[in-house]
């Protein structure tokens, strides 16, 4: 049925490819999902799929009410049953492929979360919301759970956050 056919060419450059059913043209896409993961038409990108997947997580995470009430340990058990599952959809078929962006919008989603549960401010550094709620970074608890592989862009945020890490001030753990 070429109304509810669309044809998405792979390719680095060059023209799209035209093709038609009984003479008729497909409509031709840039992205298409199959299956719940988005493809792009450059292989290897899975920057479209990583922004639905953050999208639908934050949907998840705001559809439950009142969580500043909630302790930190049945807020964290929450967003594993509810917010982990919609986030990581698809992630070990594309992990391999994620960009250092890419992995920043997944490690943002559980720092919002837990900036949400604390009740703080939504600019407070994440890296101090970590220190306070006792959690792992997001992208390492993932890659260690799901079993996926340690690649060059996860090295490099991995670096990045752990430095950042260390820069807290001493004064911040002896505070009210």
């Amino acid at each position: 049925n070429a109304e509810k056919t669309v044809s998405m060419t792979f390719r680095r450059g060059g023209r799209r490819g035209t093709f038609y059913i009984n003479e008729t043209p497909l409509q031709s896409v840039n992205n298409f999902t199959y299956l719940g993961i988005t493809l792009q038409t450059q292989g290897n990108v899975f920057t479209r799929h990583i922004n639905d997947r953050v999208n639908a997580a934050t949907r998840a995470i705001s559809d439950i009410k009142s969580i500043g009430k909630l302790s930190l340990e049945t807020a964290l058990q929450l967003f594993k049953l509810k917010v982990d599952p919609v986030a990581t959809y698809g992630l070990e078929n594309v992990w391999l492929h994620l960009k250092k962006k890419s992995l920043e919008k997944i490690e943002k989603l559980k720092a919002t979360y837990l900036k949400r549960v604390l009740c703080l401010s939504k600019y407070t550094p994440s890296r101090l919301v970590y220190e306070l709620a006792r959690e792992p970074f997001y992208i390492e608890e993932l890659r260690l759970k799901l079993l996926l592989p340690t690649t060059p862009a996860y090295q490099d945020l991995l670096r990045e956050l752990h430095e950042k890490k260390r820069k807290i001030w001493d004064e911040f753990y002896v505070t009210d």
